[in-house]
């Protein structure tokens, strides 16, 4: 360990006013911090401090009441408060409860009882079984002889098998010991890694190491262990668990940066109206006073009148920029994701089964209340990774856990002598008995089923229930618990294992003969590695009689009174020797084997690998250097990168003799094959990342329908690629390979993808400055990849890539990207092998910098997946048996990937068609708002006279119109479920990925603006001749106001209901609410001056005259006839691929879908009249049925 990063603390010498305490605080705020962290965090959002300035200038010009303008920004702001507090709530209670757990502590040489917030650093730790770990300690002492101790890491990793601990002492302490037992520790600073932990600490006045095996970390639980006595060497934000929990990248909504350039747009829109109307205010009225004015009333400068007209249109005109919008969307998102979380497609099998038939019962007390809540049904983490599920354009996949199941069982083995022998049945059959019978020896090969027992780090767990043991086997690799088993069918069981020692019993002719090992070392496995190794010395069996010794022959060698059991090819008897096991192309090079057996064993394990088999290699030889051990106990602490570790292992790790090769079946997850070819027919792209081999992965991708069965694969291995011209050489051949099969629009599609690819490739090179200036003018220019583009570019390529990891290397070095993104990009799978987690990032990485219009999402079971989970725009974890380190680091979690297929085309798609009307909605009700004071300007000589009253202008968007769209946001269905899961076809053809778009904007605000001109000109138009009241009262500008306001809601309305294809009984509650806040407004507005006095009065002359009701529904039919004659026209004679699709699957109620097929198979959706024509088949078109989707 280096000087400069040493921290020495003194155990059981503890000055509690100055230790470091165990006190945790994962809230974000406390009771007097909330107030200017929350306002700084809203604030730093564009939008908030425009509305912000439009509330002060309302201060300044008193057109409209300023409340009118303060209190949405309240509401916004009080909106996201309650969500910030409901969640932050949450996190205080969780705090408190866990600095509350009281713990038995020595302090001093005092025992006491204390709270886990005033554990200090230094304190010796008193934990008993079940307790959970409160912090960072070092295992002095256990209970149990084997100086062992068992934890559960559930709450770290998720993985369910215990894990053993080793004391650091030599001795069991007790109690009294204990009390005088102080110490030095010497450690690294905190650090957030959770799978090494080095450190020193002074026994018997000699410096001793220790590691990750002798530490508890805070989060482990206390298992099958009566009594432990720890060290306590970090404690509250200094544990690694907390040292963890540092802020995640923040993912944005795909969505949301597009509505972020539209709002651009409006702001842009807005800014010119501000300018452009002032200046004529400005010029009108100063020639109005040059001719009709003689008093000074009004000011005559042009450059005052235009300012003042500036602020004024600067606060009419922020009606343009919806103020609810954003915090609307954070809210159906939330509620979309409770609906994705509640949803019964998204539940494992056996509990969704469970649940419907005891729909009365609570999981609490049952089976699945122990499991962790990932491996039970889908979790959302991030509400915004749903939304941009509907626009995904690549899958980028683990393969062990995600698409197979890892659940590993021992197949098949060839010997040093290269024979094959398969062994599935037998391991079949021991599998429907939990491999709870020791068989006896057969027919199997002694040096491989030595290897098999003897090269693992395996546990023995035995429970007993009603009065029968039964025993299993943990380990954190499921490869090392598939060899054990097999080991034990075979004759050979591990028994026991302590820090140590490890012993096993080998059943010959039905005797049972125990031997035992020293474990001398342990070189661990590891990704970079991918080898592990074990240093062992068999301790022989006394006691032996003459006729066991000759029921033994041929099966063991006595010497010294003693039986050794070891078959001597791997060792003498009694001497230490070592066994590796590993990667085939990592093992070979570090074995003794000629060139002959080489190729003959690449063979088998191509052949192996065929089959969809993992494979390893075995090894072993005699330790021949006794000093090794030495040096391996001074550098075992250290990092693996450290050069001293790497020539340690170095040594020890080569000229080994072969010793044979497993294969292990994986088998695939349920429905892995549907869901993978639905996904590719959709036209996403699908790119396995693997540390496997080659051959095993593509058998793999084949078996799964990943790469389907006339799919051309495009190797670019090293096995085709030795040099980088030949590399250079096979890419371009790949890309007019691809180009051949495409012609027209498809190539002129692929070839724009390529430029597209070369350009970004060019802009990662420039410097900050210009790549801000590129980002910028990306915001007004249009040209470039869209939809069609991204959706064709794979069109006729049948292709399925496959790399190795060497060849990506050097694709890097010699910066062939860009010819490899674009044959990658045209395939519509790959299959990347041999990869480490740094490169299925890097992968990933390079994927945003080339083609930024593509949405990747990363899904992976295990540890060695974190680093992809995260650099993708989406991370999807799956509970597996490697615990659940991907699904604590991912934005959604799910129990297996078949739930992959509803969450990415239902609860993506609808939340992403709810967010986008949201947002088009909001934009078509405020344009009205705004542009209509800008038309009534024309009125009044451009002086701003306000047509609506503050309130009202007020509820309009906080209560009026808000409860409508927000049904719709957690309702809308634009397809029937069952139809999206039946064709794939529908995802791609019918896609909104790219909305809202400019387009739909523009569409927007067009209508806006035909709204305001009617509703302005046709309400002035009705009233021009003075008409009167009942009472005798004269049509005023308040009356005519308010009928306008009606208008609007009647047409907004219309418009709203129009854009529905999903009715509930819930949107007709939400139009009766919007009626009776309404009539509550008129009611207050005639009674109070709090907003001013439009409304005093006008409630009761207007509720009479059937003229005033008569004109306001006139305006809003004016308004909405035209959208309703488009609607309907367009329906009956130009439908839309979505309207077929709709009116066909309700027509049909989906009993056959595979009629909607017929409909959507067409490659081209403008071809409406052919599509018409295949779908008669349903019935003829009926228009009322049409008309109502």
């Amino acid at each position: 360990m280096q000087e400069s990063v040493k921290i020495l603390k003194q155990l059981n010498h503890v000055d509690s006013k100055t230790a470091t305490k165990n006190f945790i605080r994962t809230s974000r705020y406390t009771w007097y911090s909330f107030l200017p962290l929350f306002l700084f965090e809203q604030y730093k959002q564009v939008n908030n401090i425009y509305y912000l300035l439009n509330a002060i200038a309302g201060y300044i010009f008193v057109i409209v009441s300023p409340m009118s303008n303060v209190l949405p920004i309240i509401f916004v702001l009080v909106m996201a408060a309650i969500r910030e507090i409901i969640e932050d709530c949450g996190r205080h209670k969780s705090d408190a409860q866990q600095n509350a757990t009281q713990f038995k502590i020595i302090r001093n040489g005092v025992i006491t009882d204390v709270t886990s917030k005033d554990i200090c650093e230094g304190d010796l730790l008193v934990l008993k079984q079940r307790q959970e770990v409160p912090c960072d300690c070092i295992l002095l002492s256990s209970s149990l002889e084997s100086g062992l101790c068992y934890v559960s890491t559930a709450n770290l990793d998720g993985e369910i098998n215990l894990k053993s601990k080793a004391q650091i002492l030599s001795s069991k302490l007790q109690e009294s010991d204990i009390l005088k037992y102080n110490t030095t520790v010497t450690t690294p600073p905190p650090e957030d890694n959770m799978q090494s932990f080095i450190g020193s600490i002074i026994v018997a006045n000699e410096q001793k190491n220790f590691n990750l095996n002798n530490v508890l970390l805070r989060g482990m639980r206390l298992e099958n262990t009566e009594l432990v006595y720890c060290g306590v060497i970090f404690a509250g934000k200094n544990t690694r668990l907390m040292q963890t929990q540092v802020k995640a990248r923040v993912k944005s909504s795909r969505m949301n940066n597009r509505m972020n350039k539209l709002i651009l747009y409006q702001a842009i829109f807005s800014i010119s109206l501000m300018l452009i109307f002032p200046g004529i205010s400005g010029a009108t009225l100063t020639n109005y006073h040059k001719k009709y004015v003689s008093f000074d009333e009004e000011p005559f400068s042009i450059g005052v009148t235009f300012i003042e007209k500036f602020i004024i249109y600067f606060i009419l005109l922020a009606y343009l920029l919806p103020v609810s919008l954003y915090v609307s969307l954070e809210f159906t998102r939330l509620i979309n994701a409770m609906q994705f979380e509640s949803d019964k497609r998204m539940k494992r099998d056996d509990l969704r089964i469970f649940m419907e038939n005891n729909k009365q019962t609570k999981l609490k007390n049952t089976k699945f209340d122990s499991e962790n809540v990932y491996a039970l049904s889908a979790q959302v983490k991030n509400s915004i990774c749903v939304e941009n599920l509907q626009e995904v354009d690549i899958i980028f996949s683990d393969k062990t856990g995600t698409l197979t199941k890892n659940q590993m069982l021992f197949h098949s083995f060839s010997d040093q002598n290269n024979f094959k022998n398969e062994v599935y049945g037998q391991i079949r059959e021991e599998l429907n008995n939990n491999f709870q019978y020791h068989r006896q020896y057969t027919n199997f090969d002694l040096h491989m089923l030595f290897q098999l027992a003897l090269c693992n780090t395996v546990q023995v767990q035995v429970t007993t229930s009603d009065n029968k043991s039964t025993s299993t086997y943990q380990g954190e690799s499921p490869d090392e618990i598939a060899f054990c088993n097999a080991a034990k069918t075979f004759g050979l069981k591990l028994s026991q294992r302590n820090a140590t020692s490890v012993e096993y019993q080998i059943n010959i002719q039905d005797s049972i003969y125990n031997m035992k090992f020293d474990v001398l070392a342990v070189i661990p496995f590891s990704s970079d590695r991918k080898k592990m190794s074990i240093v062992l010395q068999e301790v022989g069996q006394e006691g032996i009689n003459q006729e066991q010794i000759n029921q033994l022959q041929g099966f063991g060698v006595q010497r010294d009174e003693k039986m050794f059991f070891l078959p001597v090819k791997i060792s003498k008897p009694g001497q230490p020797f070592v066994l590796t096991k590993g990667a085939d192309s990592f093992m070979l090079p570090l074995c003794t084997i000629t060139k002959f057996n080489i190729d003959i064993i690449q063979k088998i394990a191509s052949e192996y690998s065929v089959l969809g088999l993992r494979t390893l290699v075995f090894g072993c030889k005699q330790l021949q250097d006794p000093e090794w051990l030495k040096e391996w106990n001074m550098v075992s602490n250290l990092k693996e990168s450290d050069p001293q570790y790497y020539d340690c292992t170095k040594k020890i790790e080569c000229d080994l003799q072969y010793s044979g090769m497993t294969a292990i079946e994986d088998e695939l997850q349920d429905e892995l094959h549907d869901t993978l070819s639905f996904s590719i027919q959709a036209g996403i792209r699908i790119w396995m990342l693997t540390g496997d081999k080659t051959e095993t992965a593509v058998n793999i991708a084949k078996s799964s329908g990943l790469a389907p069965i006339d799919s051309k694969l495009l190797y670019l291995t090293s096995e085709f690629a030795q040099n980088s011209e030949i590399l250079k050489k096979l890419l371009l051949e790949y890309i007019d390979f691809q180009k051949q099969s495409l012609t027209g629009k498809a190539l002129s599609n692929y070839e724009l993808v390529q430029k597209s690819i070369q350009q970004q490739s060019h802009n990662s090179s420039k410097t900050r400055m210009q790549k801000f200036l590129t980002e910028l003018f990306g915001y007004f220019y249009c040209k470039g990849l869209n939809k069609q583009t991204i959706q064709d570019s794979q069109s006729g390529n049948n292709t399925t890539l496959v790399m190795d990891s060497k060849t990506y290397n050097m694709i890097r070095q010699e910066n062939l990207e860009n010819e490899f993104y674009t044959v990658a990009f045209h395939s519509q799978s790959a299959v990347c092998c041999r990869l480490s987690p740094s490169e299925k990032a890097q992968i990933i990485k390079r994927t945003h910098d080339l083609i930024p219009e593509f949405t990747t999402l990363a899904i992976g079971d295990g540890a060695n997946d974190v680093a992809m989970i995260k650099e993708a725009q989406i991370g999807v974890g799956v509970a597996g048996k490697e615990g659940v380190h991907s699904c604590n680091n991912a934005d959604i979690t799910i129990p297996e990937f078949k739930f992959l297929k509803p969450a990415i085309f239902i609860h993506g798609r609808f939340m992403h068609v709810r967010n986008q009307e949201i947002f088009e909605y909001m934009i078509e009700k405020n344009s009205i708002l705004a542009i209509m004071h800008v038309v009534y300007s024309f009125y009044n000589l451009f002086t701003i006279q306000v047509y609506i009253d503050s309130l009202l202008l007020l509820m309009f968007n906080l209560q009026i119109t808000l409860l409508p769209i927000f049904f719709q946001a957690m309702v809308e269905q634009d397809v029937n479920k069952q139809v999206l899961l039946t064709d794939p076809q529908i995802f791609r053809k019918m896609s909104t990925k790219f909305r809202p778009s400019g387009w739909a904007l523009f569409l927007r605000m067009l209508r806006g603006i035909y709204y305001s001109i009617v509703i302005v000109c046709l309400g002035k138009y009705l009233t021009q001749n003075q008409i009167t009241f009942n009472n005798g009262t004269v049509n005023d500008l308040n009356s005519q106001a308010f009928s306008v306001f009606l208008s609007i809601l009647f047409a907004t309305s219309i418009e709203l209901f129009l854009h529905q294809n999903y009715y509930t009984v819930f949107m007709l509650g939400a139009f009766i609410y919007m009626v009776v806040v309404t009539a509550i407004c008129m009611w207050f507005g005639n009674s109070s001056q709090m907003f001013g006095i439009m409304l005093i009065g006008v409630t009761p002359q207007v509720q009479g005259s059937l003229f005033f009701h008569l004109s306001w529904i006139l305006q809003g039919l004016v308004c909405v006839i035209p959208s309703i004659t488009y609607e309907v026209l367009q329906k009956l004679y130009w439908p839309s691929l979505d309207d077929i699709v709709r009116h066909k699957a309700r027509k049909s109620g989906c009993d056959d879908p595979r009629q909607i097929n017929l409909v959507i198979q067409q490659q081209n959706s403008q071809e409406y009249t052919k599509i018409i024509q295949i779908a008669q088949p349903f019935d003829s078109l009926d228009n009322k049925s049409y008309f109502i989707k």
